[in-house]
C-alpha cells in the first residue's frame, strides 16, 4: 500500500476484517509486504503493531486502521498486480 489514498479505496471497497499484505513473520518487528518490499506508508491505529502471541500480519479495523493479528486466521483479502493483463493471468 503506497499512500492514504490507497488505504481508503481499499478500505471502502473491502471493509474491516481484511489482510492489507503487511506482516513481520520473516522476522519479528521487521514488516515488509507479501512482495518483499518495506515502503514507507503506514496506518497503524493507536497502540499498534502490540506484537501479541503470533500477531503477526496487518488487518484493517473498523476505521480503516491497521492492528497486527494472528496470520492464521481465515479473512478476506486483495492482491495487487503490476498490470491488468498480469491479474487477469493469475500471475
Amino acid at each position: 500500500m503506497a499512500n492514504a489514498t490507497e488505504n481508503e479505496i481499499l478500505f471502502n471497497e473491502l471493509g474491516a476484517g481484511t489482510w492489507v499484505g503487511y506482516s513481520d513473520v520473516a522476522v519479528d518487528q521487521t514488516w515488509v509486504w507479501e512482495d518483499g518490499t518495506t515502503g514507507t506508508y503506514t496506518n497503524w491505529a493507536t497502540d499498534q503493531p502490540d506484537n501479541g502471541t503470533d500477531a503477526d500480519c496487518a488487518m484493517f479495523d473498523t476505521n480503516g486502521q491497521w492492528e497486527d493479528y494472528d496470520c492464521t486466521e481465515n479473512y478476506f483479502y486483495a492482491c495487487k498486480y503490476a498490470t491488468v493483463e498480469a491479474a487477469t493471468a493469475g500471475g
